[in-house]
């Protein structure tokens, strides 16, 4: 299934409000899209993309209760995934992916630590914080 299919959210839109090193938890306020929820993610040679409760996607559709499915793969991973419950994201990578969780230090939406350099800012979102880490490696 396509990204648009399984409801996948952009994370550098994404304010984290937790973070340790490759597991991230965030606020995600885009509305409508925040209804319902979704997960995609893998785990050695087993992947899952599954959605619920998403609005329509088609013309013709009005809501998907559940949609999804869970596949045998060639591993490409060790751990990676990402699910949306309304309006919180939480995802996890080992190791971890620069595009898709970075790592990052952050408690009650202060940031400390971003792609192994640190940095201070508050209730920034990840591409707030990637601005300014490519703007301080210059």
């Amino acid at each position: 299934m396509s990204s648009e299919e399984t409801g996948k959210v952009d994370p550098f839109g994404l304010s984290p409000v937790c973070a340790t090193c490759c597991v991230i938890t965030s606020l995600y306020t885009d509305w409508p899209e925040c209804i319902g929820c979704s997960l995609s993610g893998e785990l050695l040679c087993f992947r899952n993309d599954i959605m619920c409760c998403k609005r329509g996607l088609g013309e013709d559709e009005c809501c998907a209760f559940f949609k999804g499915a869970t596949l045998c793969v060639s591993p490409s991973v060790c751990c990676k995934f990402q699910q949306q419950y309304c309006c919180t994201d939480s995802r996890a990578a080992f190791p971890c992916d620069p595009d898709y969780v970075p790592c990052l230090f952050t408690l009650c939406f202060a940031t400390c630590f971003y792609k192994w350099a640190f940095t201070f800012q508050c209730c920034a979102s990840l591409e707030d914080l990637e601005k300014e880490h490519q703007a301080n490696n210059k």
